[in-house]
């Protein structure tokens, strides 16, 4: 069993979030917020400032009044994309890195967050789910519980896990409660309170696996960033990949009231876009 406080100090070496990040994402945690608040949050962080509107005027938005102020850009993104910029630059360092206790190779957990992130923006669009900003967030963070125990796991400890997957046929997040009493979205939630983030984005990165069993507020958020994650593995998040043979469970398409069939377009989009977007968080 591991020692969890050990983990979460074992993982004090990564980055941490931007004063503009923790505030954007305790904001948006919060009801009551405006698009002036975000704006005002935005303008205080140049680099940030920057990302939007490059984000604002590139090619995904083609065809539309290139953005002269950072206001308008706002308005056109939304806070959630907006707040999964904000993150997403300050983990992407760590998320690149390689995983050889997970078998990822260097840019592969970066490569599938990206994708999910990416998948709840053009899920929310495509199939009209009402999503929150705090969506984008869990999505693009929901596997950093692999990069905390990766690091923290021997060889040895991973094989454990892996025979239970496959002679004990368990799901990973399962195997790894089988071997270890705690799985990766378990780990990701501790470090997410570790950084202030708001209670729905823990939500988000805890039960990404098992939705049905996330707080009744946060059910629905629970639920997007699962598809997310699945519409990710689907489409292989590795470089190199062709589709995979991920499998969408059918009480996440029916929670959110979609049928198996509108996915396909969902993955076009994203497979489309997603260098496109990689580079957003450059």
């Amino acid at each position: 069993m591991l020692d969890l406080e050990q983990v979460i100090q074992s993982s004090e070496h990564l980055t941490p979030l931007p004063e503009s990040a923790a505030r954007l994402a305790a904001l948006l945690g919060d009801d009551g917020w405006t698009l002036e608040d975000v704006a005002d949050v935005v303008k205080l962080d140049g680099p940030l400032v920057a990302q939007v509107l490059r984000r604002a005027n590139s090619a995904a938005n083609a065809g539309l009044a290139r953005s002269i102020s950072i206001d308008s850009a706002l308005m056109r993104l939304g806070p959630g994309a907006i707040l999964s910029l904000a993150v997403g630059s300050a983990t992407k360092k760590d998320l690149d890195c390689p995983l050889p206790v997970y078998h990822l190779n260097e840019g592969e957990l970066w490569r599938h967050s990206a994708t999910a992130a990416l998948a709840i923006e053009v899920a929310a669009r495509r199939l009209r789910i009402k999503t929150s900003p705090e969506a984008y967030a869990a999505a693009l963070l929901h596997d950093i519980g692999k990069l905390i125990l990766g690091r923290f796991l021997d060889g040895s400890d991973q094989g454990f896990v892996e025979r239970a997957r496959s002679e004990g046929g368990l799901e990973l997040a399962n195997a790894e409660m089988e071997i270890l009493d705690v799985h990766h979205g378990e780990v990701g939630a501790l470090m997410a309170r570790h950084w202030g983030l708001p209670e729905g984005i823990v939500a988000g990165i805890e039960f990404h696996h098992e939705p049905d069993q996330a707080p009744v507020e946060f059910g629905m958020l629970c639920t997007e960033v699962a598809l997310a994650d699945q519409i990710a593995s689907h489409i292989g998040a590795k470089d190199g990949d062709e589709k995979g043979d991920v499998d969408f469970e059918p009480q996440v398409l029916e929670r959110l009231s979609i049928d198996r069939s509108q996915l396909d377009s969902v993955c076009e989009e994203v497979l489309e876009k997603l260098e496109e977007v990689m580079e957003r968080y450059e």
